[in-house]
């Protein structure tokens, strides 16, 4: 999907819908900055405990079957305050129309995502690890670049 088809979202939504997923992305947004990243280590509390902060640099973000734009919300913006620098969502069709919501493709473009894969279009793809340059994790655990 071509991010002028996620963009053009935005104006086929409700004018409240769109200002209420705008004001959630950017509390979620603001409060995510707030949240420390570091990562630390202490040895007070009877050995060696810490956390690790890892930096990546894709997610993939699943949608199910219902079209909830908060899910999306919530998983790509902390990913990209965390420094994800390329998010990709998956999504199976609508089933009325075969498409994929208005609402998800709106939620998507207030993030800034820029790659939607219907599950339909690529589900051999997507099985081997590979869709069109965009790298996609496979189930054993190995990235791939697209064909």
């Amino acid at each position: 999907m071509f991010m002028g088809d996620i963009a053009a979202a935005l104006e086929r939504i409700d004018p409240d819908l769109r200002a209420a997923l705008e004001l959630a992305a950017d509390r979620i947004r603001r409060f995510h900055e707030l949240q420390p990243v570091n990562s630390w280590t202490t040895d007070s509390l009877g050995g060696r405990l810490g956390q690790r902060i890892t930096r990546f640099n894709e997610l993939v973000f699943i949608r199910r079957t219902a079209p909830l734009p908060s899910s999306l919300l919530m998983a790509v913006i902390p990913a990209q305050v965390a420094g994800v620098s390329e998010v990709v969502v998956v999504t199976p069709p609508g089933r009325e129309n075969g498409r994929v919501p208005d609402v998800i493709l709106a939620a998507a473009a207030i993030t800034g995502v820029e790659h939607i894969i219907t599950l339909g279009e690529c589900t051999g793809d997507w099985r081997a690890g590979l869709w069109d340059g965009v790298r996609v994790p496979s189930a054993d655990g190995q990235d791939r670049r697209s064909r």
